[in-house]
């Protein structure tokens, strides 16, 4: 008999923050499950944002096929932006394997709303813009009348500035509820079963090293729970990137600006100005706000002045962009087009000058320094077709890049380095984690390198399901020596399934979905 796969997915989980944790005594069961399996670095898309690497991971499809790399994707034949819709025409893992059978459940799993018709449990609340979030419907009813109605993600901003360590246990709790809710609920029948959890919202607002050794150690209790209602299972622990402190923030579009790529009509700091409240406006809205109770420890005066400079987004800026003469812009994060003739508006790069162009930037960011040390700021930067291939590989930007130190960002005003924003603190890293254990995996097998693209077509292969010619990813060596993967062509992604349809949000879903994606800091 095959033993359940037990799939945790944890946003932002480092090795970085981990193993000192680890080290510290704060994580036991984790320490004890790392020794038993096979633990190793998980490297995530280029850049490291959670909207790919999440849809990467259900779909083992690059964002060449996928159409983005951040949240949100510029609009083809607009300088204009939009939210991505996460609903791809690609198979997620778990339609596969409900195809081929298999019981499932799948909550608070990342970027999974509206829940698919699967042959199980689907519970998707996070980023969800309605609490129409469960499949099968009447499931709602059977889980708030055994934990009520809970939230599981950041829904008042203020409040999570304020407290960030007691208001990410409190929701990381709710999470744990839910999932036990929904196990108990399917009577514990499951073929394979993912949960996700979350620990880089902490990292983004939380500097505090005992704080954040005791989200980790948060996240080892849930892993001991999950073990002692699941076992005996197989378990992978995976996440979509990692996290760390950052030291500022770059602007690349005033980046772009002061290396001559891209031109404002007036003056910037001219047209800052006339977009900018006075400071005694932005003091009168402290209370307005209920910012006050964040700087607390501050007179009204001080709290204006650690306030950071008025930030104009590109969206709010485009409109005064001299396109007529912009060679190159920022719409999204870590991401560069250029203003292409015949593609763009107004497009005035010659198409045959792209490539040349696109090098240009590349080596002048590779070249950046950090002002306080001197020392590169090691920006990994590329040309889109040299990491990515597909078909919608037109949609992303033509320069991908990541800044390992600092956030980077489309705001249009101030310098091109900045302070950290309010109460933020941290960014990402590339490198996630994975950790496999259980008698399907050989603990003594050791991966020189994985990827989060390998994930999906290793989870089909442990669950003995065909592994679709079309996925992107390998299957990782880590099985003991009995287990076989079988391939077969992608025949499994041309079937027509009963899945989730991806449709254009009404307006009023596409503010909430801003206002959350915001209060999580992922939208500027």
């Amino acid at each position: 008999m095959t033993l359940p796969l037990l799939v945790i997915a944890i946003d932002g989980a480092t090795f970085d923050y981990l193993r000192p944790a680890i080290n510290a005594g704060y994580a036991p069961v984790l320490a004890k499950t790392i020794h038993n399996g096979i633990a190793t670095d998980l490297k995530s898309t280029m850049p490291p944002i959670s909207s790919p690497a999440w849809i990467t991971f259900q779909t083992g499809k690059n964002p060449g096929k996928l159409g983005f790399s951040d949240f949100s994707v510029k609009q083809k034949g607009s300088y204009r932006t939009r939210l991505v819709q996460y609903k791809t025409d690609h198979l997620a893992i778990w339609n596969h394997l409900s195809m081929n059978g298999r019981r499932i459940g799948v909550v608070c799993m990342h970027l999974t709303y509206p829940p698919d018709p699967i042959n199980g449990f689907m519970v998707s609340p996070v980023y969800a813009t309605s609490d129409d979030y469960y499949f099968p419907s009447d499931l709602k009813s059977v889980i708030e009348a055994k934990i009520g109605c809970l939230t599981y993600e950041v829904s008042d901003r203020v409040q999570f500035y304020t407290e960030p360590y007691e208001e990410h246990v409190r929701l990381e709790k709710n999470r744990l509820e839910l999932v036990k809710a929904v196990w108990e609920a399917g009577k514990g029948q499951f073929d394979f079963f993912a949960c996700g959890f979350n620990v880089d919202r902490a990292q983004h607002y939380i500097d505090n090293w005992e704080q954040l050794f005791a989200c980790y150690q948060l996240i080892d209790e849930i892993v001991t729970e999950l073990l002692k209602i699941m076992e005996p299972a197989n378990v992978i622990i995976i996440s979509d990137h990692g996290g760390g402190p950052a030291k500022g923030v770059f602007k690349t579009n005033q980046w772009l600006a002061e290396t001559g790529y891209l031109h404002y009509k007036i003056d910037r700091r001219t047209l800052t100005q006339c977009f900018l409240p006075s400071r005694e406006s932005i003091a009168s809205l402290l209370d307005v706000l209920r910012l006050k109770k964040v700087f607390g420890r501050f007179s009204l005066s001080s709290a204006v002045e650690i306030l950071p400079p008025a930030r104009l987004s590109y969206e709010q800026m485009v409109d005064s962009i001299d396109w007529s003469k912009t060679v190159a812009f920022s719409p999204i994060k870590e991401g560069i087009y250029l203003n292409v003739r015949g593609r763009e508006p107004g497009g005035i790069v010659c198409p045959e000058d792209h490539k040349v162009i696109c090098e240009e930037i590349i080596q002048k960011l590779k070249s950046i320094v950090d002002l306080d040390t001197g020392h590169s700021l090691n920006i990994e930067a590329y040309r889109k077709e040299t990491i990515y291939a597909g078909e919608k590989i037109d949609l992303l930007p033509d320069i991908i890049f990541f800044t390992p130190d600092y956030l980077s960002s489309v705001i249009c005003t101030g310098s091109v380095f900045d302070r950290m924003p309010g109460t933020k603190v941290g960014g990402h890293t590339m490198n996630g984690i994975l950790i496999a254990s259980g008698d399907l995996f050989d603990k003594n097998k050791e991966l020189s390198e994985a990827n989060l693209i390998d994930i999906p077509p290793t989870i089909l292969s442990a669950m003995n399901v065909a592994v679709p010619a079309d996925m992107d990813g390998r299957v990782l060596d880590i099985f003991n020596s009995t287990h076989k993967t079988v391939l077969e062509p992608s025949v499994l992604s041309r079937l027509q399934l009963n899945k989730a349809e991806s449709h254009d949000r009404a307006e009023d879903e596409e503010k909430i979905l801003l206002e959350r994606l915001k209060n999580l800091g992922y939208i500027e």
